[in-house]
């Protein structure tokens, strides 16, 4: 199984200019800095309201309306909650859709409790199919942004 870095570098870069698009258009964030390759969270920043923030980053290939749950990993979930508690921060999940809308998570408000499951699912990094245990977000519980423009 090999890795398709230039596929990783990409996705890395496209999520970087999304993020910045986010922050430029809503103003949420006065600090946005993306963590290095492999971390485990993806951007850290300060808020607006003085929050240290957490974000683990996705790009949906669909509308936003497609389903009425979304998945996150079950170590990335993990990741988000013990990073958030060791550093006093609000983690956050956000979901990039192909529509132009966002769905965010705050990740310590969920009111629906995220169920567990193992799907099979494509990896396009590795070009396989695999199995994974993941949770189950609700979008109802999202907070939903639409840009601006596509």
């Amino acid at each position: 199984m090999q890795k398709d870095k230039k596929y990783f570098d990409r996705t890395e870069d496209e999520d970087a200019l999304r993020m910045q698009r986010l922050a430029d258009e809503t103003g949420w964030w006065s600090t946005m800095t993306q963590n290095e390759y492999g971390a485990p969270i993806d951007f850290e920043g300060d808020a607006i309201d003085q929050r240290h923030t957490l974000i683990e980053v996705k790009y949906r290939d669909m509308d936003a309306d497609a389903y009425d749950d979304y998945i996150i990993e079950v170590d990335k979930l993990a990741d988000c909650y013990l990073h958030a508690a060791m550093t006093h921060s609000t983690p956050l999940y956000i979901n990039f859709f192909k529509d132009g809308n966002v769905l965010i998570w705050n990740l310590l408000e969920l009111k629906t409790p995220p169920t567990k499951q193992k799907i099979r699912r494509a990896n396009k990094g590795f070009d396989t199919m695999e199995v994974s245990n993941v949770y189950k977000l609700a979008a109802s519980d999202a907070y939903k942004y639409t840009f601006k423009s596509l």
